[in-house]
């Protein structure tokens, strides 16, 4: 590809999602029921190292020291968040990673009023077992992953309004990969699941009798989700990768029980309710990758294409977000 062409692609990418960012600071409302993570995103976003170099004996994957790192950042109108995440190799086929997400800034709008906050996500480990097949053209990945509730989810602005960030509970991703080489072209496939464990909470007034409270316990149980994701990257030059990839997302309903017990009366009152999470979404990853030697830069975006939520009062309105992703791979053989 001719580098004026190269450098027209970057050019694209930088002016449209400056429009596209434009455009969303002028909708106003509540966020979709989209189980807000920022843990989630990183996951969904390949590395470059997933992909399978030309030259397996210079695969980073492969031939990488046993410490790695990579830095995952995203930002949007209503969100920015910068994940980094050290990796280290057990063996040649097994490593884990801790990913450490900070929201830089979320934004919440209630009507007229703007809430903001800043502070640490939900924080995730994982344990990932990789395998070459054949020739060595193809790979195969399975990834589990833990999710802590390390983010405020009771966080509220200086007005009182609700800003959290993160889910508050402890959760489990499970992640299966499937990539493949030619000499100019690189495949890979994912699919995600997310099962989400109860948030409780408890709170008490005080009941008919002063010495005594009412006790309400509230279980709150995010919606699961599903991610299925391909993404194909070209190569344009000897150090420069054109790519462009696809993600759906489905998501459950979600469901919170309550249980209100009254000590004067011994009545007990319990019911679930649906949280209305569910929702389906399709987005675009275009971007463009280089390849710096230790380092390799991404800049891309990730565009939403199609928005079906199932709650009808909430707006189907998302933003596009920028992406720059680091991967830094030293290249010294494990154990040498």
């Amino acid at each position: 590809m001719p580098r004026v062409s190269v450098l027209a692609l970057v050019l694209l990418l930088v002016v449209f999602s400056q429009q596209a960012l434009a455009q969303h600071d002028e909708f106003h409302g509540e966020e979709g029921p989209v189980v807000f993570d920022p843990a989630m995103a990183p996951m969904v976003q390949p590395e470059l190292d997933d992909f399978i170099a030309d030259d397996p004996a210079a695969d980073p994957a492969d031939v990488a020291g046993p410490l790695s790192m990579a830095a995952y950042t995203e930002v949007s109108d209503k969100l920015s968040v910068i994940s980094v995440a050290p990796r280290f190799r057990l063996t040649r086929d097994l490593r884990i990673r801790v990913r450490l997400p900070w929201v830089l800034q979320r934004k919440l709008e209630y009507f007229e009023h703007e809430a903001t906050a800043s502070g640490l996500g939900d924080i995730s480990a994982d344990l990932s077992y990789r395998r070459r097949l054949g020739d060595g053209r193809q790979r195969l990945a399975f990834t589990g992953s833990v999710k802590l509730p390390t983010g405020d989810d009771e966080n509220v602005d200086d007005d009182g309004y609700s800003v959290p960030l993160g889910t508050g509970s402890v959760d489990l991703i499970a992640r299966g990969q499937y990539a493949r080489r030619t000499q100019t072209v690189g495949l890979l496939v994912s699919a995600l699941y997310r099962l989400n464990t109860a948030n409780e909470v408890i709170t008490e007034w005080p009941s008919s009798d002063p010495t005594q409270m009412v006790r309400m316990t509230t279980r709150t149980t995010n919606a699961n989700q599903f991610v299925g994701a391909a993404f194909g990257r070209y190569r344009a030059s000897e150090k420069l990768w054109v790519h462009l990839g696809a993600a759906i997302t489905v998501t459950g309903s979600g469901e919170t029980e309550t249980e209100t017990v009254d000590p004067v009366t011994g009545t007990t009152t319990s019911g679930p309710f649906d949280l209305e999470q569910g929702s389906t979404l399709l987005d675009f990853f275009p971007g463009v990758s280089y390849s710096l030697g230790l380092v390799q830069p991404y800049l891309g975006l990730r565009i939403p294409v199609a928005t079906s939520y199932d709650n009808e009062f909430v707006e189907e309105s998302r933003d596009t977000a920028v992406v720059l992703q680091v991967t830094y791979s030293p290249t010294r053989m494990f154990g040498s």
